[in-house]
């Protein structure tokens, strides 16, 4: 349909916030790339971490929450811009011809119509569970990829690489226009892979530091 208006989604993803939006998640990974890595560098306090007095599972489950708590934090801020980005546009229009471009409930009809906004607050039941696989196998999948780096494990990359593939696919799937006569086997069968790759990224991660593997 014509609209003399661009929507907001639109006028989001031309702002530059949807690359600014990679940009910042890119700079996050590098950031616990780092916090990694520099574990090995100067004094290696890697060493001092695996003779603490707790289990040394404890180390990956700690490293593993903090980066997760940071992308759900980053996911939460990126709402928030949404939400102000909004406010900001209905307010513009809101100042022009008394208000009648304002569109009802304009916020919600963005985030139905827009994938990458039904990427950060998805909608139903399977968006949520391929959000949420996604997020867990972005996480996962790159601290086990550091992990099998140091403890020389090369085959893992293998499997990372199998993550790396369902979760582009399953990002362009998200993505596209809403279809119908979708197949339950579509919808579930990506995510519910990714989950079981995750939980074996953390199974072996944290299995190669209790062993000492990654010293």
């Amino acid at each position: 349909l014509y609209s003399v208006l661009e929507r907001f989604e639109d006028v989001y993803a031309s702002a530059g916030c949807v690359t600014a939006f990679f940009i910042f998640l890119a700079l996050i990974c590098a950031a616990f790339l780092k916090n990694i890595y520099v574990n090995y560098w100067g004094s290696q306090s890697i060493y001092t971490y695996l003779t603490l007095p707790v289990k040394r599972e404890m180390i990956y489950f700690s490293k593993l929450c903090a980066f997760m708590i940071c992308l759900l934090l980053f996911l939460a801020t990126q709402l928030l811009t949404v939400q102000l980005g909004y406010s900001l546009v209905a307010a513009k229009l809101g100042s022009l011809n008394n208000g009648e471009f304002v569109m009802t409930n304009g916020l919600f009809l963005a985030f139905i119509r827009s994938g990458f906004l039904r990427m950060l607050l998805p909608l139903n039941v399977n968006g949520v569970l391929s959000s949420m696989s996604i997020l867990l196998g972005l996480a996962t999948g790159l601290y086990y990829a550091a992990l099998i780096e140091r403890s020389k494990r090369y085959w893992g990359y293998m499997i990372v690489a199998v993550a790396v593939i369902i979760i582009m696919k399953e990002w362009d799937f998200r993505m596209s226009l809403p279809v119908y006569n979708v197949t339950f086997t579509e919808y579930y069968l990506k995510p519910i892979v990714l989950l079981c790759l995750s939980s074996f990224f953390i199974w072996h991660g944290s299995r190669l530091i209790k062993k000492g593997a990654v010293a």
